[in-house]
């Protein structure tokens, strides 16, 4: 959600897109995702460039396009430091 809600206020997307999206949301399969040890070490190697959460969730996010061979979206439960 904090994603869409970036988008959406910078412009890069439109209300209405944003509101449709963040409906559809409630049907989505969550599920949890472990730090396997590629995954921990994609995330090393992005460390200089982002965040150490952000890696994370790039590098969990490349590893599940990967072995579905399909785009994934990663959602999170972080709360916001803003």
């Amino acid at each position: 959600m904090r994603a869409l809600k970036e988008l959406e206020a910078s412009g890069d997307i439109d209300t209405s897109w944003a509101e449709h999206v963040q409906r559809q949301a409630t049907g989505w399969p969550f599920q949890r995702e472990a730090m396997k040890a590629a995954r921990r070490q994609r995330l090393w190697e992005l460390r200089t460039r982002f965040t150490i959460e952000a890696a994370a969730y790039i590098a969990v996010t490349e590893s599940l396009q990967a072995e579905h061979l399909e785009e994934v979206a990663l959602c999170t439960a972080d709360p916001v430091l803003v």
